[in-house]
């Protein structure tokens, strides 16, 4: 007898699997239920703990994806029951592979069977949040948003089946974020903006009030970012829920988004210019969701917003439009090489300010005449600017009112006539 290496049997494995799999999907229709069980339960065994090849386990998520819409719900339940339990298990290798099959299967699984596949991930979702591993938090975070998104037309009409603490998750997911892990930020953010959804008026003000007190409070430039952030996933979403909070929002913003703090703080440089930039796009996303409330507004908003599009401290601009920069700025350590185009992030804070106004452009928010001047004449002398990508953007937002103005001159002389 020839002996079998160690790779040929993890060849005939990996190939093994990949032929079940055909043979259920072209079998599907005559296939005997207890056939099909068995072969759900080989393909499972390559999922185990006790398979060390992360190749095989790879190729049955993939598989799985693929029999996922010739699985029934007792199947599913199955798979989901033997492999979540893997996602929370600190000695498990390899947690995002189970992560992977769950999401997959996930995408086409119907709104009917949401309540069948909460009662097995959910217990084992909302543990795994509250885990002191960062890998496990991020991973259940993420396939609790992917559960959220499968089935959220049905958990938007009653949520409080599925999800029965949900003043307990929003509470682990700001707590979370003062983790200092922005993969795990970005992660939770997005899930917050997507549970956003499922809120009833209660949470909802209890998840934004609990990110506004740790925007106000938080001595931590980046993760008071990573708040921001958090807050503008949740505006993107369900910003028709957050009209009465929006006055208290932006009196917390406007302490920050200003010229005048950050030429007092330029101790932290490029994080504050990240700090305004994040302030800046949940301005913009309000003007674009929330019209009516951000009009009065406008003002206040239009004159900081043509103030931050001009903060460009370490470069001069002279009559000839000569590009200079200001050498003997406090660069810090990462320009102590050298000078290098694009590496002043005041570009950010710029670029920010421009897309705020583009939103009043895109919203169709009625500006009186001398605001739109303004606002031109800004653009017009923005043309100069030396950083190609907010260069785009000043181009884009000027063609934007210039375009409207021709269109509202038009309205204007057809009602005269």
């Amino acid at each position: 007898m020839i002996p079998i290496s160690g790779s040929s049997l993890l060849y005939l494995r990996y190939n093994s699997v990949k032929a079940l799999s055909q043979i259920m999907i072209d079998n599907i229709n005559t296939m005997k239920e207890d056939d099909k069980s068995k072969i759900v339960t080989g393909l499972l065994s390559r999922l185990e703990v006790k398979e060390d090849s992360l190749e095989v386990k790879g190729v049955t998520v993939k598989e799985f994806s693929r029999l996922s819409k010739h699985l029934k719900e007792a199947e599913i339940v199955q798979i989901f029951s033997k492999i979540i339990k893997y996602i929370t298990d600190p000695k498990t290798i390899g947690k995002d592979i189970y992560t992977t099959c769950i999401k997959a299967i996930l995408k086409g699984m119907p709104g009917t069977s949401c309540e069948t596949v909460g009662k097995i991930i959910l217990p084992e979702l909302t543990s795994g949040i509250s885990s002191t591993s960062v890998e496990i938090k991020e991973l259940c975070f993420d396939t609790f948003d992917d559960f959220i998104n499968t089935f959220d037309y049905v958990l938007i009409k009653d949520s409080e089946k599925f999800i029965k603490n949900k003043d307990n998750i929003i509470k682990t997911a700001i707590q979370t974020i003062q983790i200092d892990n922005a993969s795990l930020r970005k992660t939770v953010g997005d899930f917050l903006g997507n549970f956003s959804v499922i809120l009833n008026k209660t949470q909802m003000s209890s998840l934004v009030a609990g990110l506004m007190e740790r925007i106000t409070v938080s001595q931590d430039i980046k993760q008071k970012i990573a708040y921001l952030n958090a807050l503008n996933s949740v505006a993107k979403i369900s910003a028709h829920k957050q009209g009465e909070y929006i006055p208290k929002i932006l009196e917390i913003l406007l302490v920050f988004t200003n010229v005048t703090y950050l030429t007092s703080n330029t101790e932290n440089y490029d994080e504050n210019n990240d700090l305004v930039e994040a302030s800046l796009q949940i301005i913009e996303t309000f003007i674009l969701k929330n019209t009516q409330i951000l009009k009065s507004y406008d003002e206040k908003i239009v004159t900081l917003a043509l103030e931050l599009m001009e903060y460009d401290p370490n470069y001069t601009y002279s009559e000839g439009v000569e590009e200079t920069y200001d050498y003997n700025a406090d660069w810090g350590d990462d320009y102590a090489g050298g000078m290098v185009l694009g590496d002043d992030s005041s570009w950010k804070v710029r670029r920010g300010a421009v897309k705020v106004i583009l939103s009043f452009a895109k919203s169709r928010m009625e500006l009186n005449r001398l605001q739109i001047d303004n606002i031109i004449t800004t653009l017009v002398k923005g043309l100069r600017e030396h950083e190609e990508n907010v260069k785009i953007d000043i181009c884009l937002c000027l063609n934007t009112f210039l375009r409207n103005l021709i269109v509202e001159d038009k309205e204007e002389n057809t009602r005269k006539t």
